[in-house]
């Protein structure tokens, strides 16, 4: 019992840490994309595209 209590606290830490690497992603992305100066459909376009299709 001990070890899974262990286990739980764990893995909702690490839950815990995954979820704010991911809000801090998103936040840079976002920071990243306003700041780019391009319009919502050329950013689209691009993230569309295939490797090689340019």
């Amino acid at each position: 019992m001990k070890a899974k209590h262990r286990y739980d606290a764990v893995a909702a830490n690490l839950k815990d840490l995954l979820d704010k690497r991911d809000a801090l992603r998103q936040k840079k992305l976002l920071d990243a994309i306003a700041q780019s100066g391009r319009s919502y459909e050329e950013i689209m376009q691009y993230l569309q595209n295939k490797p090689g299709e340019e």
